[in-house]
């Protein structure tokens, strides 16, 4: 499993939203990171994870206002999608700290779905958002 590098095709059409992909994608590379090192890994499900988890409430957050504002016809089934990988991820927090380590398995998840998420969901926002006009 490799890193991710950016590519414009990640871009959306939204400088904000545009950036903040871009730190999700940072911060998933500095876990990835870290998870192959020869750090000791007691702490990596603790920090990598969280890190991960709050930024992508912090996010989600961002990117729902930027929906309503626009009036994004779709908001109501966006945020349903961003609450189920949130709560997925959450709860990955709230193992036990012996159980929570970050594995390839966790970094896999968010890998795919932060590809997926963007390339066919996120870039409708804009695209929807340019038809109304």
């Amino acid at each position: 499993m490799p890193e991710i590098l950016w590519d414009t095709a990640y871009n959306i059409g939204n400088d904000v939203i545009d950036k903040q992909h871009r730190e999700l994608i940072e911060y998933y590379n500095a876990a990835h990171e870290q998870m192959l090192s020869n750090q000791d890994t007691s702490n990596l499900g603790s920090d990598a994870l969280i890190r991960m988890v709050d930024y992508c409430r912090y996010h989600f957050d961002s990117e729902e206002a930027y929906m309503e504002k626009i009036g994004f016809a779709d908001l109501g089934e966006h945020k349903k999608i961003h609450e189920a990988f949130y709560s997925k991820m959450y709860g990955l927090l709230e193992m036990d700290e012996e159980e929570r380590m970050l594995t390839s398995q966790i970094l896999k998840i968010f890998e795919n779905w932060i590809i997926y998420h963007i390339l066919n969901l996120d870039k409708k926002i804009v695209q929807k958002s340019c038809l109304k006009k």
